[in-house]
């Protein structure tokens, strides 16, 4: 128990091989261990460290081992919704992935434990799609009620940060936003998603400075696309906006930087393997 509280501490401060092998030598020494599951840890510092596959299989191997474990149904939900998001919705492999990530998984894990922060806060996006914001909302608040983990609260604000969006309510929206991005982090750490949420709100309110000095650090610290072609447009509307009240300012900087931005997604996009990063945005 030693080594595995060892291997949680090494993992809290993002330290994921040591961690990783804390994990593996638990359970090398106890492999009957199911609770705490070492194999649950050795996933998470698999996927952590970019080896998704691995994860995948460290968990599957704790829901061999303990058929009713929530957290390994949950994990394993999370790692089919991951692999949905990378193919389009017309893609039938995009279906199988999402069907058994729903209902293989997460309800599976739901039935074990309603109250579980990580299964809350994944159904919580569920139900984003079907625009039932008071399920979103209460399923929000059990996560970031419930959890110790940093990440999970951020989640669990991120999802009152869309109905909150998705509502108009700017000043509530932006507050959360700004929560659930200062629970990952913040700054040049923080969650792009939020981050992007709070440049959105920026132009719905009107603050096209506020919203470009967003976009721009997200822009650098990360390619997104969403946050590019946001950009882009803002700078281009910049430009036609100049240009039409008869001003004769130069824009041409705006017009290169429009241009380079735009043209910039459209070449990623032809090369899939240069595809960006996707950001969870609100409709």
């Amino acid at each position: 128990m030693a080594v595995m509280g060892k291997a949680r501490a090494l993992f809290s401060l993002g330290k994921y091989a040591d961690a990783l092998h804390n994990y593996q030598s638990a359970l090398e020494r106890a492999p009957q261990l199911q609770d705490p599951d070492p194999r649950i840890g050795i996933g998470c510092c698999f996927w952590q460290l970019g080896h998704k596959d691995e994860a995948h299989s460290a968990w599957q191997r704790a829901l061999e081992v303990n058929p009713t474990s929530k957290i390994a149904n949950i994990l394993l939900g999370l790692y089919h919704l991951d692999q949905s998001a990378k193919l389009p919705t017309t893609d039938p492999e995009f279906q199988q992935h999402y069907k058994k990530a729903m209902t293989e998984y997460t309800q599976t894990a739901w039935k074990l434990d309603n109250k579980f922060p990580l299964t809350c806060a994944t159904f919580g996006n569920y139900f984003i799609l079907r625009k039932a914001w008071p399920t979103v909302e209460r399923l929000a608040r059990q996560a970031i009620e419930a959890t110790d983990v940093n990440a999970i609260a951020s989640d669990g604000w991120y999802l009152m940060a869309r109905k909150e969006h998705t509502e108009g309510n700017v000043a509530k929206a932006t507050d959360y936003y700004n929560r659930a991005d200062q629970a990952r982090g913040g700054d040049e750490r923080g969650y792009l998603p939020a981050k992007f949420g709070a440049a959105q709100l920026k132009i719905l309110s009107k603050d096209w400075s506020g919203a470009r000095f967003r976009l721009e650090s997200i822009v650098q610290s990360t390619k997104s696309a969403e946050a590019m072609t946001l950009l882009g447009l803002l700078y281009a509307e910049e430009v036609y906006a100049n240009q039409n009240a008869g001003s004769k300012e130069d824009r041409s900087s705006e017009m290169r930087k429009a241009i380079g931005l735009l043209e910039g997604v459209r070449n990623t996009w032809k090369d899939p393997k240069r595809r960006l990063p996707l950001t969870r945005t609100s409709s």
